[in-house]
């Protein structure tokens, strides 16, 4: 079905001609362009082009944080060895050092669960508030090149209004389909 209507993207263009329609839309909208980036940004979309997966970054911080060996054949043997230790310096009397066993066992778990709380919350917040962000921060964008008149911030808030579940089933499905590649490549 042939409607005589050619987008922008059915054209042969250059870099050049990109950049200047790209200047052209935002021609008295900068302002409005910058805060809306900045805005979207804060809501957890990802604003680039591509995924990266519930809009988790996947660089590292530096920080390590040991993890406990789960491969171990018998995973209760670390507890065993724990409580070992302790009823060993229980039976020396030297209940300092049974007290900073204790806390330095203690601070490495709190400090897991901590992680992996704030990991489960930004998990949560880029699936449930990031991907409709995403949304209407994509349809901001389409509504300035296309030069809508009367556009503003409300454009950003698309994907709470219009599609809110859409757009977290579409960032679920392709955050699946990506792990299911990143697998197959760590396989092969």
């Amino acid at each position: 079905m042939n409607t005589g209507y050619q987008t922008p993207f059915r054209k042969k263009s250059n870099a050049a001609e990109f950049r200047r329609q790209a200047r052209e839309a935002l021609k008295g909208r900068w302002f409005l362009a910058i805060c809306a980036l900045i805005i979207a940004s804060l809501l957890g979309a990802t604003t680039g082009s591509g995924s990266t997966g519930f809009g988790y970054s996947n660089q590292s911080s530096g920080t390590q944080v040991e993890m406990p060996d789960l491969n171990q054949a018998d995973p209760f043997a670390s507890i065993a060895a724990d409580m070992t230790e302790v009823m060993a310096l229980m039976e020396t009397g030297d209940y300092g050092a049974v007290v900073e066993y204790i806390i330095q066992n203690m601070i490495g778990a709190t400090l897991f669960l901590i992680v992996a709380a704030i990991t489960l919350f930004l998990l949560f917040y880029s699936i449930f508030v990031g991907s409709p962000a995403t949304v209407g921060y994509h349809r901001f964008n389409l509504d300035l090149i296309d030069r809508k008149p009367g556009l503003s911030l409300n454009a950003l808030f698309y994907g709470f209004r219009k599609c809110y579940l859409k757009s977290i089933g579409v960032n679920v499905i392709l955050s699946l389909i990506q792990i299911g590649i990143w697998v197959a490549m760590a396989i092969a």
